[in-house]
């Protein structure tokens, strides 16, 4: 089986790289809310940006049907980022999330569904207004969040289904920046709704020595056009396809010390379900959810160009006893689009034990660049997580 995954991998690579290597257009797409592409979560941030197969408290920023399928009941995290670093200094996002068992099912391995719960601040950072002559007139202080839920649960014992929904807000500014004296700035509040739709499925774990397989599906931020006051029918929310798989298996022998460790592999691809720029093309006529399906299609230069519009996450993990992490991975978005490819890596500590039954771990990631430059470089990500098996009743 995975002889023949790797065979089908390296068609796909070489189709996919001969054919973008053909163009240079740079007609990238170019959604509101970008900041939705920023997901917190440092382990998916230190395995090239993949998690669309993850079933831990993060997996709700990639996939939202997946989480049914964790043996944790409770789960709390909280993820920090600084945003920009290598530009800015008070550019920031801020997570935090929440996942648990909703009922008391009998058989966990096949009714087990949870609910995730969490809260997304980004900051822009302060921004100085100033004239035309250089002289500065006020700052602005613009930020985004969301609030948001979904559902997960199983419908086999191997397979399960997600659904979810996301409230928005944004606050931002309006007037001439160029003329304050006429034109002052004004506060104004978007506020928007989108969902969020996901599957997943894993081979069984019994077999010792083999591969365990998972695979991941998902469509987030699917949601209505945005109305910024002047341009009405023409700003896409990030709408984002993924689809990737996880392949796991444990290391060395039964009658090893080594027995409890594992190495896994990551391989996720994803593309934006938003139109291709082209002149001449009435943005305002594209309806957001027929630009779902219009998206794989619409690129001028056909099928190659459509390709380059696709990113690729890597990843590979090697957890040491169940316990110790060390990740790395790479991003790659080609060079006739958005031309980038991010350098990833990271360690985490899953489980520290605390009184009752009660567990903490942490994750930390860092991302650089090789070639263009982007805002990304030198970023850290660190997360802590919380998780209890039990109800808080029983544990005290």
């Amino acid at each position: 089986m995975m002889k023949k995954l790797l065979t089908i991998f390296c068609i796909f690579v070489w189709t996919y790289y001969t054919s973008t290597a053909q163009i240079n257009v740079k007609r990238n797409p170019n959604p509101a809310l970008q900041y939705l592409l920023i997901n917190p979560d440092p382990v998916g941030g230190a395995l090239g940006f993949s998690g669309v197969t993850q079933t831990n408290s993060y997996s709700a920023y990639y996939n939202v049907g997946s989480s049914a399928f964790n043996k944790v009941e409770n789960e709390i995290n909280i993820n920090f980022i600084k945003v920009g670093a290598s530009l800015v200094d008070d550019m920031n996002l801020f997570s935090i999330g929440y996942q648990f068992k909703p009922t008391k099912e009998e058989n966990d391995s096949e009714k087990s569904s949870r609910v995730n719960v969490g809260l997304t601040y980004f900051q822009h950072g302060l921004v100085e207004l100033r004239s035309t002559t250089g002289i500065m007139t006020g700052t602005i202080n613009p930020f985004d969040f969301n609030i948001r839920t979904s559902y997960s649960r199983k419908l086999t014992e191997r397979f399960s289904i997600g659904a979810g929904v996301k409230y928005l807000n944004s606050r931002y500014y309006v007037g001439d920046l160029k003329d304050l004296n006429t034109t002052p700035i004004t506060v104004t509040t978007l506020g928007a709704l989108n969902a969020d739709i996901g599957l997943y499925y894993e081979t069984d774990m019994a077999a010792q020595k083999k591969w365990h397989k998972q695979f991941g599906l998902s469509i987030h931020n699917i949601g209505a056009k945005l109305n910024y006051g002047d341009n009405a029918g023409r700003n896409f929310q990030p709408t984002l396809f993924r689809l990737g798989g996880h392949f796991e298996r444990n290391v060395g022998t039964i009658d090893e010390e080594d027995d409890d460790s594992k190495i896994g592999i990551n391989l996720e691809f994803s593309k934006l379900l938003v139109p291709t720029p082209q002149t001449g093309k009435d943005l305002e006529k594209i309806t957001a959810i027929g630009t779902i399906f219009s998206s794989w299609g619409d690129a001028p230069n056909g099928l190659s160009e459509e390709f380059s519009e696709i990113w690729t996450s890597f990843g590979v993990t090697y957890i040491h006893k169940k316990n110790l992490s060390f990740r790395a991975g790479i991003f790659y978005d080609p060079a006739s689009k958005g031309d980038r490819t991010i350098l990833t890596g990271g360690i985490g500590v899953q489980e520290i034990e605390l009184p009752n039954r009660t567990y903490v771990g942490f994750d930390i990631s860092y991302r650089t660049t090789t070639g263009s430059f982007s805002p990304m470089t030198n970023t850290f990500q660190i997360g802590v997580h919380y998780r209890w098996n039990k109800g808080l009743e029983e544990m005290n």
